[in-house]
């Protein structure tokens, strides 16, 4: 109660002599947001472009008719065209028929995007907005645990897919593609199949994953998934295959995505791409991958 009256006697005083002044909101602007993550030796790279809607919800958050283009240091230019959203991400069952953005896509750029190479963005939009970024590609690695593509471990244990440490990068992203949970885990509801589940090593030097205990930390929040993830601590069901997959990721990816350590916003997004009225993410990654095969 004593806080409370010293607050209220702080405002009077501070307000004394002061005259009510009439306060204006200004309109939230509408802001474009471009996501460009280049994928080293990939064929097909994607671009993905909305509009903020917060002025008006309703609004059309697709963003039409925009020229983009990549530029390698030696002058090479990759161009974007328009795409169905599904060349960009997974639709999520609660996702509806809403539209959520615009697609667009590079094809045939297996050998433009090199380990190591620096890039250079330019968007320029239809109502004339110019963004621009640029990335440094993390450094080509190896997986050198398994020593091939495809390995058999033992089922119900863990396993450590180890790499050699990629130069440039900031963290290393961990997705893991299940097959086979439903029928190995059953009468477990796995809510889908095959199930992707996401992991993080937390450091450029940290290079060793266990399969599958380690794999799942962006996915503890999902209530749908927390027996699977439990019973996945006891090792690789038999007869689940596993396809895991390590991407070595830049600064900028890792600024767009990563959380605050004390934000209860949610996550603080630091943008790489810059202009008139526009935001987001220029990065680049570079992956490996592996299959693990649990058998009896």
């Amino acid at each position: 109660m004593r806080l409370l009256r010293l607050l209220m006697i702080l405002f009077v005083a501070a307000t004394a002599g002061c005259e009510i002044q009439e306060v204006v909101i200004a309109q939230p602007e509408d802001i474009v947001v471009a996501e460009v993550v280049l994928a080293a030796g990939e064929a097909v790279q994607t671009a993905w472009l909305h509009h903020t809607r917060v002025s008006d919800p309703n609004a059309d958050p697709r963003v039409r008719d925009a020229d983009i283009v990549v530029q390698a240091e030696d002058g090479r230019v990759l161009r974007f065209d328009e795409a169905a959203d599904t060349m960009c991400y997974v639709r999520r069952r609660d996702a509806g028929s809403r539209v959520l953005g615009t697609c667009y896509v590079a094809i045939g750029a297996s050998s433009f995007v090199q380990p190591g190479g620096t890039y250079q963005l330019a968007i320029e939009t239809a109502d004339g907005r110019q963004l621009a970024g640029t990335t440094t590609v993390p450094g080509t690695f190896a997986i050198v645990q398994p020593a091939t593509g495809t390995a058999t471990i033992r089922a119900n244990t863990q396993y450590d897919v180890v790499w050699t440490q990629s130069a440039n990068t900031w963290v290393y992203v961990i997705d893991g593609l299940f097959h086979g949970l439903r029928s190995a885990l059953s009468p477990l509801e796995v809510p889908h199949e095959p199930l992707l589940l996401t992991g993080l090593s937390i450091s450029g030097t940290d290079t060793t994953v266990a399969v599958p205990a380690e794999i799942g930390i962006f996915d503890r929040f999902d209530s749908d998934l927390t027996a699977v993830l439990v019973e996945l601590q006891k090792g690789l069901p038999a007869n689940v295959d596993a396809e895991i997959t390590v991407s070595a990721a830049d600064r900028n990816y890792v600024n767009w995505v990563r959380a605050g350590s004390f934000n209860p916003s949610g996550q603080v997004r630091v943008p790489s791409i810059h202009g008139e009225r526009g935001t987001g993410v220029f990065g680049s990654v570079v992956q490996r991958s592996v299959v693990l095969q649990a058998r009896d």
